[in-house]
C-alpha cells in the first residue's frame, strides 16, 4: 500500500522511486489492484513525458488481464503522443498485452491507420517496436495491413541501411560503402516485411528492399573485421532471411547474388 502510495506523490523523484518498487510487485490484492488501476489511469493521462513513461514501464512489468482491459483506450491514445520515447513504450506494453490476451488485443488497439502512422515515425526503435507487433496479425487480417504498411517498411529498411541508428556499428571495409545500421532491426524488419508480403500478388515493394539490402550486406560480410560473433551471426541471420526472400519472389538475378554472398560466408566462417 505505501509503495503505490509513493508512487502517487507530485515528485517525479519519489514516484521514480515507488514506480520501481511497484514494478517488483509479483501480485496484490483487489484493492491493491483498484490503486493501481486508478494510479496509472491518472499518470497515463498527465503532461510530463516523463511520468508518462515511467508508468508504462512499471504496467509493462506488471500487466495483467484486469488492468489491460481498463487501460487499453489510454494505451491506443499514447501511440500518437508526441514523444516518441511514449509511442515506443506504448507499443511495447501492447505488445505485452498481446502475449497475455493473443494477437486480438493487437488488433483492437492498433488498427491499420494507427499501423500505417507508426510505421512512418521518426523514431527507428518505435518502428522495431511496431515490426514484433505486426508479426502477430492473423493471416486472416494480414491483407488490410500490408496494404497500408508495406511502403512505409520498405523506406524504414532504407533508413537502416543509410543512416546510423541506435545500436548501429561501424565496420572496416571499403570507404565506399555504407556500414549496415543495426542489424537487430533490419533483421526484424525484413521478417515483418516477409510475413506481410505473404498472399500480395505484387512483390515489388518486397524485392526493391531485397536488392537494396543485398548491396550493403556485402561490404561487412566480406570485411567482418572489428565485428563481434555475435553481429556475424546476424549478418547471416539477416542473408538467410533475405535468401528465402528471393526465392520467394522468383528473381533470378537477386537469387544469384544471395547465393554468391552465402557462398562467402560459408567460406569466411569454414573451421580451418
Amino acid at each position: 500500500m505505501f509503495i503505490v502510495q509513493l508512487a502517487s506523490v507530485q515528485s517525479e523523484r519519489e514516484k521514480r522511486l515507488g514506480y520501481l518498487c511497484v514494478a517488483q510487485m509479483l501480485g496484490c490484492e483487489p484493492e491493491l489492484q483498484i490503486l493501481l488501476t486508478n494510479l496509472f489511469s491518472n499518470d497515463l493521462n498527465v503532461g510530463s513525458s516523463a511520468v508518462i513513461c515511467m508508468a508504462l514501464h512499471t504496467l509493462t512489468c506488471i500487466l495483467n488481464p484486469m488492468l489491460l482491459s481498463v487501460l487499453t483506450p489510454r494505451l491506443s491514445a499514447l501511440l500518437s503522443h508526441r514523444e516518441c520515447a511514449v509511442r515506443r513504450r506504448a507499443v511495447l506494453c501492447i505488445h505485452r498485452g498481446s502475449q497475455l490476451l493473443g494477437p486480438a488485443i493487437v488488433l483492437q488497439v492498433v488498427p491499420p491507420e494507427i499501423a500505417e502512422k507508426l510505421a512512418t515515425d521518426v523514431d527507428p526503435a518505435t518502428v522495431n517496436a511496431l515490426c514484433i507487433l505486426l508479426q502477430q496479425i492473423p493471416p486472416h487480417r494480414r491483407a488490410v495491413y500490408s496494404d497500408r504498411c508495406l511502403t512505409p517498411l520498405s523506406k524504414y529498411i532504407q533508413t537502416l541501411i543509410y543512416r546510423r541508428v541506435h545500436g548501429s556499428y561501424n565496420y572496416v571495409g571499403s570507404a565506399q560503402q555504407q556500414p549496415l545500421a543495426a542489424p537487430w532491426f533490419l533483421l526484424n524488419a525484413l521478417t515483418t516485411l516477409n510475413t506481410l508480403a505473404v498472399g500480395i500478388p505484387d512483390k515489388s515493394v518486397l524485392v526493391a528492399c531485397v536488392g537494396r539490402v543485398l548491396d550493403v550486406l556485402e561490404a561487412p560480410i566480406t570485411h567482418p573485421l572489428g565485428s563481434t560473433p555475435t553481429i556475424n551471426a546476424l549478418h547471416i541471420a539477416i542473408l538467410l532471411r533475405l535468401a528465402g526472400s528471393v526465392q520467394y519472389c522468383g528473381i533470378r538475378s537477386l537469387v544469384q547474388q544471395a547465393s554468391h554472398l552465402l557462398q562467402k560466408v560459408v567460406s569466411l566462417h569454414a573451421p580451418t
